[in-house]
């Protein structure tokens, strides 16, 4: 028993001893995490600035951009250790839009020392100029001509354009442990490894069209690059693929065309869908009758506009004879059009839907050729199964097709849009991008 508490009265003392001689040390606050900081907005991505310069080094290169030398990953990596940026950490990026358009963007990266990041500073004050001032007792600096702000803290640095600054500087900088915002949090925890840029569309504008989020990725070659797109539906998709379809071919001067073969059955029985309401609307202005055409349509279609075609068109001429007496004289001559062929699958009810557009007066016929509204004149075949447009004098070929695919151009660009499959309530696709033409409008060679 002695022995006992001798044991436990030596504790005791040690335990005493400790407390007296051991300094009390202040139990140091936990900062607040990067991801914390991450500001709530429309668009909301990362992107690994390293591994894009990289991905794009063989388009500067290629197209001989002329600072191509400064947008390598060796320089980018040097300047970042040198100001106190780590770029071998992604950047994380936002923006939000109204409308369809950007209003603002920003950027946010992880920095390894804050005070390189002011000799950084400085160094950009002496080359563009920068404005200091004081937001919430923190100083921040500006860049008048491009309405851009800088800010930076023990680990972050803030890029900010647009007219929302201060709200957004208030998020970042008064952000609470723990509370990373939501939208990022689901984003960060499903986005794939591996691709340069990684974004997330969330906002009001594709909710009103029935969109619950878009996300991006980007890839690329040397003369374009790809956005990979997956488009998830607040509700199920109004449509399915299915295994082929019809396509006319390309030729030289085809500027714009479509294939796309899909199941229409949804479309038909689903007025209120928001896919359907979308293109209800673009059919507004000259009352184009949307139902009776889902009601006709089988789901195929296939396009292609592009070059000049020649036809033959008969005039009615007014004439004097020898007795200075008018008449009227039919004569025919040779005038250009657009060429064009669109070709639709249908079902039987296809000759009752071209008698209801001549009815309402959006379709002409005149010396057994037809206009649409004011297009060029054109040829039309009805068989059981399909509708055939073309301004050529004979039936354009038709091949069998695989892909759902979109041609348009715009601004001298020619995009291709292509829909690879789809899901009960997502859609999966792809933009790619020529570089050509649109780096020679955006960059001085």
């Amino acid at each position: 028993m002695r022995k006992k508490n001798s044991v436990i009265l030596t504790l005791c003392v040690v335990f005493v001893t400790l407390l007296f001689f051991q300094r009390w040390k202040e139990i140091p606050l936990e900062r607040t995490r990067f991801f914390d900081r991450l500001p709530e907005a429309d668009v909301i991505g990362t992107a690994n600035v390293l591994a894009l310069s990289r991905s794009l080094s063989s388009s500067t290169y290629h197209f001989k951009v002329p600072f191509r030398e400064f947008l390598t990953p060796e320089f980018i990596l040097g300047q970042g250790k040198s100001f106190g940026v780590d770029f071998q950490k992604p950047a994380y990026i936002f923006a939000n839009e109204n409308d369809w358009m950007v209003q603002s963007l920003g950027a946010m990266f992880v920095i390894s020392d804050s005070s390189a990041v002011r000799s950084g500073i400085e160094q950009l004050d002496r080359i563009i100029g920068l404005k200091d001032t004081v937001v919430y007792k923190k100083h921040v600096f500006k860049i008048e001509k491009y309405n851009t702000y800088i800010a930076y803290g023990y680990d972050w640095l803030l890029l900010y354009q647009g007219g929302d600054f201060k709200r957004i500087y208030h998020d970042i900088l008064f952000a609470k442990i723990n509370e990373i915002q939501p939208n990022w949090r689901s984003f960060l925890n499903q986005q794939p490894s591996g691709p340069p840029l990684i974004a997330k569309i969330k906002g009001a504008d594709l909710a009103s069209n029935g969109i619950e989020s878009i996300y991006l990725t980007m890839s690329n070659d040397s003369t374009s690059i790809t956005l990979n797109a997956e488009v998830n539906q607040i509700d199920t998709l109004p449509f399915q693929l299915v295994e082929e379809g019809w396509k006319y071919a390309s030729q030289e001067f085809t500027r714009n065309s479509a294939s796309l073969f899909i199941t229409p059955e949804r479309l038909r029985n689903n007025s209120n869908k928001p896919l359907v309401r979308l293109i209800k609307k673009i059919g507004v202005p000259i009352n184009f009758p949307l139902k009776e055409f889902f009601d006709v349509w089988d789901g195929g279609l296939a396009f292609r506009q592009g070059g000049i075609q020649t036809i033959t068109e008969k005039y009615i001429e007014s004439i004097l004879d020898d007795n200075f007496e008018v008449s009227e004289v039919v004569r025919s001559r040779k005038i250009k059009v657009p060429a064009y062929s669109l070709f639709i699958s249908t079902n039987e009810k296809n000759e009752a839907f071209i008698t209801q557009l001549l009815k309402k007066g959006m379709l002409t016929r005149h010396d057994k050729k037809y206009r649409f509204l004011f297009s060029p004149p054109f040829n039309l075949k009805i068989t059981d199964s399909s509708i055939v447009f073309h301004t050529g004098g004979f039936i354009p070929v038709l091949y069998e097709n695989e892909q759902n695919k979109i041609d348009f151009t715009y601004n001298k660009t020619p995009y291709t849009l292509l829909l690879d499959s789809t899901s009960t309530k997502t859609a999966y696709g792809r933009l790619k991008i020529p570089l050509n033409q649109i780096l020679k409008d955006n960059i001085l060679f």
